[in-house]
């Protein structure tokens, strides 16, 4: 069995952030009076807060509502700012965890760069030292890269 760890962190600039943002999403969600006047991509991420009434309290089938998940706000509300964080390092700091997780973004920006701006793919090589030289070649262009927007080298 694998083991785990779980971090919990609150973030009070995130939480007013997410509350902005749910508060959007219900703002949006309640100017739809009908479900005839939208379309489900229109919803987008403000679907979770509605729930479509079919029925009313006897089961007979009604024209569809819409009206406003309260409790599923509610909770997104009481939640907003929080972040669990899960890892498989459990001698770790949750600190350090923590401060791991928020620098991936740096690894995953390097990745985007390597694909899109380097053009590391797709590969047209066929000797392997060709395609070794061609991955040198943008993996020492990603490296200068990075040095030159840490301010160490100039062109």
């Amino acid at each position: 069995s694998v083991k785990e760890k779980r971090s919990v962190s609150y973030n009070p600039n995130l939480a007013k952030k997410q509350r902005l943002e749910i508060m959007k999403m219900v703002d949006k969600a309640s100017k739809f009076s009908t479900y005839k006047n939208i379309a489900k991509d229109e919803l987008g991420d403000c679907a979770k807060y509605v729930d479509i009434i079919t029925k009313d309290s006897t089961g007979k089938t009604i024209k569809p509502i819409i009206d406003l998940n309260k409790s599923k706000i509610d909770e997104d509300l009481k939640y907003a700012g929080y972040n669990l964080l899960v890892t498989s390092e459990i001698d770790m700091d949750p600190l350090q965890v923590y401060k791991t997780y928020h620098s991936l973004w740096k690894i995953e920006e390097s990745f985007k760069l390597t694909k899109s701006y380097l053009d590391a793919r797709p590969v047209y090589l066929q000797k392997k030292e060709t395609i070794y030289g061609h991955f040198l070649i943008c993996y020492l262009s990603l490296f200068l890269s990075k040095l030159h927007a840490l301010g160490y080298l100039e062109y």
